[in-house]
């Protein structure tokens, strides 16, 4: 009888977890053929993929949320999903490749996405917030992102099903389960997100954060994919956190859709940096921001600027947290 294997990886970063995750899979992984097609970025085929079942993923410090895998169609996606937007901002970003999955909806005007994580489940922050206010021991802070009433009929459907929120210890803890999960390309995406979740509703709660538990129940290399997987794996690096603004009210999330209408719709930078500068905070995370995309750019060479400048504005170090 073959010995049942236990996927469960902890880490104090999420560029660690991946690398346990992808040497697990290419290690541990089964075979499988999948019908694959548009909603997973490939074409209509069987494709073999290398796969492991019902991961556990746990990272003790989710401010350590971005790895060298990090660009900015993840960051832009992420402010979507807290900004609660269907379609967002995500497909003005290098991630173009999302407007073919725009469609007509004939309850809205424009055309909008079949689901967005912020419609699902960004609308509903303030609820968190409030609930774990009214009751921090409660056990029921739980936002499904799965519809039964469409999804089981659908193709273009969520990967991430569910967020569980707990305080306990003092601490802001969350869990997401997916039903599926690309470990070479989703996982960055994902990984990035929900952990800036908890820590915004942590900075909403004025709580620390506790854990980021990730569960997987299909964690998958694409058999194409395979020798890409190994690159990054190899290449993965930890980058130090974002500053993230305290968007602790309404006027606050306000003007970072304000921000991001000037930034992918308007190209107005001039007036996005002067609404950010009102507010210190949002100032320092664009510029955290900027220097994390400029540390990608030099990290194969291990030589980092001293200066750089982005938009005509100099920004001479990383400022702290």
């Amino acid at each position: 009888m073959k010995e049942k294997i236990v996927h469960y990886f902890k880490a104090n970063t999420t560029a660690q977890l991946a690398r346990y995750n992808i040497s697990n899979i290419l290690k541990n992984g089964d075979t499988v053929p999948r019908q694959v097609g548009e909603w997973c970025m490939k074409k209509d085929q069987m494709l073999g993929m290398l796969e492991t079942h019902n991961v556990v993923l746990e990272l003790t410090n989710p401010a350590n949320c971005i790895s060298s895998q990090h660009c900015l169609g993840v960051e832009i996606e992420t402010e979507d999903y807290l900004l609660g937007l269907n379609p967002g901002y995500v497909h003005y970003s290098p991630w173009s490749f999302y407007r073919r999955w725009l469609v007509d909806n004939i309850e809205h005007t424009g055309k909008r996405y079949p689901y967005t994580y912020g419609e699902r489940g960004g609308v509903y922050i303030s609820n968190i917030v409030k609930k774990l206010i009214d009751n921090p021991t409660s056990r029921q802070v739980i936002v499904n992102l799965w519809e039964k009433q469409t999804d089981l009929n659908g193709t273009f459907v969520p990967c991430t099903t569910q967020w569980a929120f707990d305080f306990r210890g003092g601490k802001l803890h969350m869990t997401t389960t997916m039903r599926s999960q690309d470990a070479c390309r989703g996982f960055f995406l994902d990984t990035f997100a929900y952990p800036l979740i908890q820590q915004f509703i942590a900075n909403m709660l004025n709580v620390k954060m506790g854990t980021y538990t990730h569960i997987i129940l299909n964690s998958h290399i694409y058999s194409n994919d395979v020798e890409y997987a190994k690159r990054i794996r190899n290449n993965l690096r930890s980058i130090q956190p974002l500053i993230l603004p305290h968007a602790t009210t309404k006027a606050n999330m306000e003007t970072m859709q304000r921000i991001s209408d000037l930034i992918f719709v308007k190209n107005d930078m001039i007036e996005s940096q002067m609404l950010m500068k009102t507010l210190p905070d949002f100032w320092n995370y664009w510029k955290s921001s900027q220097l994390i995309y400029a540390y990608q750019r030099y990290i194969q060479n291990n030589k980092f600027p001293t200066e750089l400048t982005v938009a005509g504005v100099i920004i001479n170090e990383l400022p702290k947290a």
